[in-house]
């Protein structure tokens, strides 16, 4: 297993560590529900919004109807971070043909009532797409344009090659023209009671007047965003109550997709942006997962630090073999300059796209944090009081005495990028001080890990 740390001069190695905040949610304790409606037998835009950063549900259940009860809201939205989405609902994919409900008549137009504000060269739409044994027997669609402040009733002509009954329709509307973009922010629609004329009954699946309703619990990381369709809440937990659960999902044509979090933002074209305030240039990361995944697949993780300066950028990117127990990652870091942000994220593959060779790997990360800021969840492994030591003098020439009053089995010294370049293990804790000269390796940052048993204490030396 390798980590790699990107550019780390020599500079700045005496800087002192400030005490900051922890990792906001770096237990992954916090977790909010977020039910999400959908008018049942539709799919919608709703799980692509889940986790990406979205205001809203762009597809909502409104008691702003036409009749009776319910109508369905759809809005296309802006999440800040130059991603924009599109509300719809569907019951099939009219894109690939996949889906539909039955329904072997012949109708002459499909009616309904909307009302909405769609934006200047916008265009939302309503589409009927009729099928038999798979194939396209119709393709029709209907614009909405412009500002309708009260309903208004629609009728979308039904086109049929003569003779042939269908098998199966598909019905859909967006709130945007989804052929043309994604779509400009602040259009909506509001759809109800939609059906089909010149027939003697409806699809039995149809939900015309949107009456029917199924709800779904998902659970959101608080101080994430959560990119792709498998991050979830696991008990199986490091420490505290809960971890993170991250899993590589199936897209489709032979092809598989990593699910990610970050705490920054994600950009369509680049890496991860912003994230939270951080001004430690020399610290060391650690966190703890497992890895269900394939023999040669690796997870993801990646600390972006920027500064307030043009190049003020620095990469900690450490690529996760499997394990099927927890497995602890330390990852020491020396910054040539002082940071104000760190944005991190943590993706379920290294490559995107994959095969689906890859899907289900499964990655569980908890307890992440800055050894600087340790959290409150955390096992204190780190920090027993078996392990407390005293290190000096400290900065020093590459000698310096390591005493260690409940004595040590076990004593390590590892340079900023993570190489071994001391070690000495003892068969009982009656070891209580030794001096160490680690001058031949150079001036920079070492870190010293005491073990005692198997509590361990890791602290900082700087060399001259």
């Amino acid at each position: 297993m390798k980590h790699f740390l990107l550019s780390i001069p020599a500079l700045l190695l005496a800087a002192q560590v400030e005490a900051q905040v922890s990792i906001p949610n770096g237990g992954f304790e916090s977790w909010t529900n977020n039910p999400m409606m959908e008018p049942q037998y539709y799919m919608t835009s709703n799980p692509i919004a889940f986790g990406n950063g979205f205001p809203a549900w762009p597809a909502q259940q409104t008691t702003d109807a036409q009749l009776n009860s319910f109508a369905v809201r759809l809005e296309t939205q802006d999440n800040g971070a130059g991603d924009t989405l599109f509300g719809y609902f569907a019951n099939g994919d009219p894109g690939t043909g996949d889906g539909g409900i039955p329904y072997s008549q012949r109708p002459t137009a499909l009616t309904g009532y909307w009302k909405g504000d769609v934006m200047p060269n916008d265009t939302a739409l309503i589409l009927v797409m009729f099928k038999l044994g798979g194939n396209t027997l119709s393709f029709n669609v209907f614009p909405f344009y412009g500002t309708q402040s009260t309903y208004a009733q629609f009728t979308l002509p039904i086109t049929l090659p003569p003779v042939v009954n269908p098998d199966s329709v598909i019905i859909g509307a967006v709130s945007s023209n989804a052929f043309v973009s994604n779509g400009i922010p602040g259009s909506w629609i509001q759809i109800d009671n939609i059906s089909f004329t010149g027939v003697t009954s409806q699809p039995t699946m149809l939900n015309g007047d949107f009456e029917l309703w199924n709800t779904t619990n998902n659970l959101t990381l608080d101080n994430w965003v959560m990119a792709g369709d498998s991050v979830t809440q696991t008990t199986d937990a490091y420490a505290g109550q809960y971890a993170v659960s991250i899993s590589t999902f199936d897209v489709g044509s032979g092809m598989s997709s990593p699910s990610y979090i970050t705490n920054g933002y994600f950009t369509q074209n680049g890496p991860p942006m912003g994230g939270f305030p951080f001004t430690n240039p020399i610290d060391t990361l650690e966190f703890h997962y497992k890895f269900f995944a394939g023999a040669n697949d690796t997870a993801l993780f990646l600390a972006i630090f920027t500064g307030p300066n043009a190049g003020d950028t620095a990469y900690v990117v450490d690529a996760l073999l499997p394990a099927t127990s927890y497995t602890t990652r330390v990852l020491p870091f020396a910054l040539w300059f002082t940071p104000d942000s760190v944005a991190i994220t943590i993706g379920s593959d290294v490559n995107n796209p994959n095969t689906t060779a890859q899907v289900g790997n499964t990655l569980i990360i908890d307890e992440l944090e800055f050894r600087s800021q340790p959290l409150m969840t955390s096992v204190p492994i780190s920090w027993n009081v078996n392990t407390r030591f005293t290190l000096y003098p400290n900065p020093n020439d590459g000698q310096f005495i390591v005493e260690a009053p409940n004595g040590f089995t076990e004593i390590l010294v590892s340079d900023a990028a993570g190489r071994l370049v001391y070690s000495e293990n003892n068969e009982s804790d009656s070891v209580t001080r030794r001096e160490l000269n680690i001058a031949a390796f150079g001036s920079g940052v070492y870190f010293v890990t005491v073990k005692n048993g198997t509590d361990a204490r890791t602290e900082r030396v700087i060399v001259k």
